[in-house]
């Protein structure tokens, strides 16, 4: 095994090297070629669509609610808009409501008045047509009983007053005497009740319900809403609380939910320039990357601009959750580099220009390949998995980044690399480029100054301490001293156990599903009705089970079979155990149970909804009106404060209709919401899980260790358990989002963790410690800087008004403190105990294949230049040192 892996090992850094001698004898064409790719594909941003539905956008479109919604929405195409009433209401109605809320008592005569005038305005709203008529909302409602169906306006009737002083407004439905039903509980909110009577209320709503049956009424209904909102809000300042909103609210506010925001970009992209140049900042102007720093942050953001340009060309629709996009592909970005200059760091500082770029690539070309296909696998992994559209478009653009920034950093930031090291070959200085002397020489040529000695000097490197900056040798030369004594060692295993213990105790208490407002801002006005109705009305919704065939209700078996069926319900602790809307019960309390055949039951059944419109929705005919083809019965909910006891009652419903005869199908307005969380435990363990094995795979080909790949996986498993304790802690659920966050985050950890194995197996030690202490030396720059660099790429999103994004900043925060805490701290001291090691004879092979003789033992800036001649820039005071020191041998 150990010869075989030598061979691959050779064999891949082989490659590598050969690749960077290409890239180093072409740096000005790569650049070129790199910058013109990512133009062309940016230019096509112009035609980029952004996706225009964001109401269905966050629900999965081929779940079972959807499905069987759509199916029941299919049979009530003939729905009478004259007919209407609350428990037959869709989901996808046109509307403009408000709700209005007081301190003490709103069902109090002091606030009739008032509210009366909010009603008399949103009544005496108008719009044109094209044809330029004057519509106003009698022409466009929905109607109940003759009159315009506004869930609440019965508040402003005398009957209600009536009812109320005598105590018979009961709670959570009133039925008046032609057993029409007033749903109290969706319009009264914050209620005080007793023996199920309604004595006070905090809050009312109101909701104008309007017609969508014509192309014409429904753009005319739109545009109704729409002006409701506007005129109703100018009412905000009144002694009233008022929230209003319209049918398109929603998806306003979720498309408004965004980070993109160019002052937001700006300040990032500047804070992580100014970092990437201090991290690389080191007091030898001849050494010094600081302005490779600032390369592979410009790599960076011409990788986001030509992948939101290949995006637009292979019709990948942008949604707002892209917009968190950049900040992810900087830290990645930033990573990459930092690794490739750990590689120039190991190069022999006595080689040439070409042959340290081919030993860099060598050591390191494997951990950012390992790095790149490991994001851009659990990218692939979660757009392939997921049921989300935005989930899907925002893998899609990430993936696409992370495979351009790939790309450019084996491109544009090697190429300027190669630069860097034809400038510090021909001892040119950082900035200026103009010849660097060392300290001793600039006194010797007058110049006394020290800011400008400290700014103008420099040596050649003797070693590689002399290439690291302040970021990297700090780590390099305290962390190996600190880490590698028993003592510590101890002290790390202990902690590293209780971290297990704490971690598989937190996962036990990780809370799964999401919330309507988890894709909302804070400051939205859905996001605040939305926790108001929370709080104010619950969460109860009306379950309709919906019989479709051809059935003959005029058989006493099929009664039965719906009395069992509703019973089921009634009696299930999700229920309520009154609430029953039941047309068939209610036709044979009128006919007393009599029997009839199937012809004299659909005459009887025709005359019965004439008496009764309550049910005209609720029944459709074939067309001979001679068979009931569909029908439908409803129950309702108890206040459902939980997203489990949610998902519960999808499976409880969807149970009721499987155990039934009939063929049945339930459906709640709410259940595409509530499906969201069913089983997403389970379906996160099995994303993770195929994106543990994908990652896995990748590393394998490259890294060709089962040993190192089997410390690889518990090491990355060992710090998702963690990220799901902790997330326990922060309050964080598992949903469809945080799952993919998870996932992603799964690939940046194969990253951290690979590089330091790759570092540990190619060192040339031949014991145990000493490997762990050149992984340390060489990989523990790189992990913190990267991870500083990530902190400082996402933190603007910690102060987003979007749970979706806080929750991105916090799950990624984790991951990256767990990877630091696992790769230099964990991990050394595990390797130094455990680490696979090869045999003495093994470890001589690799190190004779591995060692380059030095060509140039002193590079001289002679004759030397960016592309291929020679910089000779003497100033005056040099000149005159030269004058000096011929004189003096002579």
């Amino acid at each position: 095994m150990n010869c075989c892996y030598l061979k691959a090992e050779r064999r891949i850094g082989n490659l590598y090297s050969i690749y960077g001698k290409a890239i180093s004898r072409n740096p000005i064409p790569t650049i070129i070629l790199s910058v013109l790719l990512n133009a062309i594909l940016g230019i096509n941003i112009k035609w980029m669509q952004e996706l225009d539905d964001y109401s269905t956008s966050y629900l999965p479109p081929n779940s079972q609610a959807n499905i069987d919604a759509q199916k029941v929405k299919s049979s009530l195409t003939n729905s009478d808009f004259d007919h209407m009433f609350y428990h037959q209401l869709n989901g996808d109605e046109i509307y403009g409501s408000v709700v209005l809320s007081v301190d003490d008592n709103i069902i109090h005569k002091k606030y009739k008045n008032e509210i009366s005038t909010f009603h008399k305005t949103a009544l005496n709203i108008k719009v044109k047509s094209s044809d330029m008529k004057i519509h106003t909302i009698e022409d466009l409602c929905v109607k109940n009983n003759g009159k315009c169906f506004i869930l609440g306006s019965w508040y402003l009737e005398d009957y209600f007053w009536d009812n109320f002083e005598a105590n018979n407004i009961t709670y959570p439905y009133f039925k008046d005497q032609k057993r029409d039903i007033y749903m109290s509980n969706q319009q009264f909110g914050k209620v005080t009740v007793r023996n199920g009577v309604l004595k006070s209320a905090g809050s009312l709503r109101m909701t104008y319900y309007l017609k969508q049956d014509t192309a014409i009424n429904k753009a005319l209904s739109v545009q109704w809403s729409k002006q409701f909102v506007h005129e109703l809000n100018k009412f905000k300042n009144s002694s009233i609380k008022l929230i209003v909103t319209n049918s398109e609210t929603m998806a306003t506010d979720i498309s408004r939910n965004n980070m993109w925001d160019p002052p937001f970009y700006v300040v990032v992209f500047l804070a992580i320039a100014t970092f990437s140049f201090v991290a690389t900042v080191s007091g030898n102007c001849l050494t010094q990357r600081g302005l490779l720093g600032i390369a592979g942050v410009l790599s960076t953001v011409i990788s986001i601009v030509g992948a939101f340009g290949l995006c637009a060309v292979i019709g990948v629709e942008y949604v707002n959750m892209c917009s968190i996009m950049p900040f992810i592909i900087l830290g990645i970005g930033l990573y990459n580099m930092f690794v490739l200059l750990s590689g120039l760091n190991r190069a022999s500082v006595k080689g040439t220009v070409e042959e340290r770029i081919g030993s860099a690539m060598r050591d390191t070309g494997a951990s950012i390949t390992i790095s790149s296909l490991t994001d851009i696998t659990a990218l692939l992994v979660g757009a392939l998995m997921t049921d989300l559209t935005v989930i899907r478009s925002f893998c899609f653009f990430t993936g696409t980044a992370v495979f351009l920034c790939f790309l450019n950093q084996m491109t544009f930031v090697l190429a300027c690399a190669v630069l860097h090291e034809r400038r510090v070959a021909g001892s040119m200085h950082c900035i200026t480029c103009q010849t660097v002397y060392t300290t001793d020489q600039m006194k010797t040529a007058h110049y006394n100054n020290k800011l400008t000695i400290f700014c103008c000097s420099g040596h050649e490197p003797e070693h590689s301490d002399d290439l690291q900056s302040y970021a990297e040798m700090l780590p390099a030369q305290t962390l190996p001293k600190c880490l590698l004594n028993i003592p510590v060692k101890v002290i790390i295993l202990v902690l590293y156990l209780g971290y297990l213990t704490f971690s598989i105790w937190g996962t036990t208490n990780l809370g799964v599903g999401s919330q309507l407002t988890d894709v909302l801002r804070q400051d939205s006005v859905s996001h605040e009705m939305n926790n108001f109705e929370k709080e104010n009305f619950g969460m109860t919704t009306i379950v309709s089970f919906n019989i479709q065939g051809n059935i003959d209700y005029s058989q006493s078996d099929v009664h039965l079979k719906v009395d069992d069926m509703l019973k089921s319900a009634k009696t299930n602790i999700l229920f309520d155990n009154k609430f029953e809307i039941n047309w068939l019960k209610e036709f044979n309390n009128l006919y007393s149970n009599a029997n009839f055949t199937e012809i004299e039951f659909i005459k009887k059944l025709h005359v019965f909804i004439e008496k009764h419109p309550m049910f005209k929705n609720d029944i459709v005919f074939d067309s001979n009106k001679t068979h009931v083809l569909f029908s439908r019965f409803y129950v309702m909910t108890i206040n459902l404060k939980s997203s489990s006891d949610q998902q519960l009652l999808f499976d409880e419903s969807h149970m009721i209709a499987r155990y039934s005869s009939l063929y049945v199908q339930p459906f709640s307005t709410q259940f595409v919401y509530f499906e969201q969380n069913e089983s997403v435990l389970s379906k996160a363990i099995l994303q993770i899980g195929i994106t543990f094995a994908a990652c896995a795979l990748v590393s394998f080909v490259l890294i060709f260790d089962p040993i190192l790949i089997l410390f690889l996986i518990f090491t990355v498993a060992s710090i998702i358990v963690g990220v799901f304790s902790l997330m326990s802690m922060w309050n964080i659920n598992l949903n469809l989002f945080t799952t993919v966050y998870v996932i992603i985050c799964t690939g940046f950890s194969f990253s951290f963790v690979a590089y330091f194995c790759n570092s540990f197996i190619h060192s040339q030690r031949f014991d145990r410690q000493g490997k762990v202490n050149d992984a340390i030396i060489q990989t523990s720059g790189s992990i913190i800087n990267s991870a500083i660099s990530m902190v400082i790429s996402i933190v603007i999103l910690l102060f987003s008004q979007s749970e979706m994004y806080t929750s991105f900043f916090k799950i990624v925060l984790l991951v990256i403190l767990l990877n630091v805490f696992h790769t230099i701290f964990v991990l050394p001291v595990i390797f130094s105990v455990f680490g696979p090691i090869y045999d003495s004879m093994d470890m001589k092979s690799k190190q004779r294949t591995s060692s380059r003789t030095p060509l140039f033992p002193s590079r001289s800036a002679a004759t030397w230049s960016i592309t291929s001649g020679g910089v000779n820039a003497f100033d005056n005071n040099f000149k005159r040192l030269k004058l000096v020191s011929e004189e003096k041998v002579n």
